[in-house]
């Protein structure tokens, strides 16, 4: 008989494992006779209006999977019995929500309980655009122009506070052109500011492992493509992984832990490899899109700048899942958001091959790197 807190451990695990990942930043040197502005990925801290941290990298998950688990089991058991799941859907979309609290936007997009960047980073901002960091030195330095933004939002909204950025750094240094660039989800405000104000300010856009043309890791989460590797679970449950992956991860991460450790029962159960990937079938297929909807719209799908991961040719599947098919009750409910959505999908990532190209037949010069695309965890 199947364990159920050990299957939905393992299901919430996985799905978990996408949103809670510490990205990994690397230390970049240059210089230019231009201002160059950094965008770092989501790595600043989100605050409320009282000054408590709402959200942060190093958030505390370590009671997280078990509380989900023991809150929902009820309604999960009623759902296995009945098939009907509604109510695990519901129960599921109450605790995660409560959980992430005013680290989710709202039904509109926007950010509740004034939760933003730190007071101090806002006002780093204003004293960095009032410096020319040249002077004296006679260049301008990959660290001089730091660009703090609120990496939830909207990135056309994103877009417009980096356009104030580079006007305000244009009028204090007296320079006609600036250099930006962005790592990891850092890319996205450039590619929506080369999208709605063009490239005439840019001299170079730098483009370092961006995830802007879609990232497959949470793309595939909000699209439900989501394919579990039997012989990557067995691997990663037998303690097959390289120092590479755990050096990213790190070894107390608690959501690799446990999906690990989780394995290893099942192993020991008896599961074949077979069985396994039969056993992680049957749960996707049992509560399937409605606990990926549930889940996300409790947590990061709320999040605009994240849906810059899906890419272009699974949009509307992504919002099928996640908001049901047109005229539905949660297209209504998040009709804000999702015009949000639509605005980014039609002007940005679905024209960044036209964009880029364009720019760069501007004269505007156009780097761009990547070290993404590795299997990093036990599904693709």
């Amino acid at each position: 008989m199947i364990n159920v807190k050990k299957l939905i451990s393992v299901t919430l695990a996985v799905i978990m494992i996408f949103s809670l990942t510490v990205p990994v930043f690397a230390r970049v040197e240059g210089k230019s006779q231009y201002p160059i502005i950094r965008l770092n990925g989501n790595g600043n801290s989100i605050f409320d209006e009282t000054g408590a941290q709402v959200y942060g990298f190093d958030y505390d998950t370590s009671n997280l999977v078990d509380d989900v688990i023991e809150v929902c089991m009820p309604e999960l058991i009623d759902g296995v019995i009945t098939g009907d799941y509604s109510k695990y859907y519901e129960k599921l979309y109450n605790k995660i929500s409560d959980l992430y609290g005013n680290a989710k936007l709202d039904e509109n997009g926007e950010p509740m309980g004034g939760a933003d960047i730190s007071k101090s980073d806002r006002q780093d901002l204003i004293n960095r655009a009032s410096r020319d960091t040249a002077a004296g030195k006679g260049f301008y330095d990959l660290g001089d122009y730091m660009f703090w933004y609120d990496w939830r939002l909207d990135p056309m909204k994103l877009a417009d506070e980096l356009n104030d950025y580079i006007n305000a750094i244009l009028e204090t240094t007296g320079k006609d052109k600036v250099s930006p660039f962005g790592r990891c989800i850092g890319g996205v405000p450039i590619i929506a500011y080369l999208g709605k104000y063009g490239s005439g300010k840019i001299d170079t856009g730098c483009f370092d492992a961006v995830v802007a043309n879609g990232g497959e890791m949470i793309g595939d989460t909000f699209t439900g493509n989501l394919n579990l590797n039997s012989d990557a679970l067995m691997r990663g449950a037998n303690g097959y992984y390289s120092d590479t992956v755990k050096g990213f991860m790190g070894d107390d991460d608690m959501i690799f832990n446990f999906v690990m450790s989780t394995l290893k029962t099942l192993n020991a159960l008896g599961f074949t490899e077979a069985e396994l990937q039969g056993f992680m079938d049957t749960v996707f297929a049992a509560v399937g899109e409605g606990f990926i909807s549930s889940f996300c719209r409790a947590s990061f799908a709320t999040w605009p700048s994240y849906w810059a991961l899906v890419k272009a040719d699974g949009f509307e599947q992504a919002k099928n899942v996640i908001f049901g098919a047109e005229g539905s009750e949660l297209r209504q409910k998040y009709a804000g958001l999702i015009g949000k959505l639509d605005n980014y999908h039609d002007v940005v990532s679905s024209r960044i091959p036209e964009i880029l190209t364009a720019t760069r037949e501007s004269g505007t010069k156009v780097c761009i790197t990547s070290n993404y695309g590795y299997q990093l965890y036990p599904y693709v």
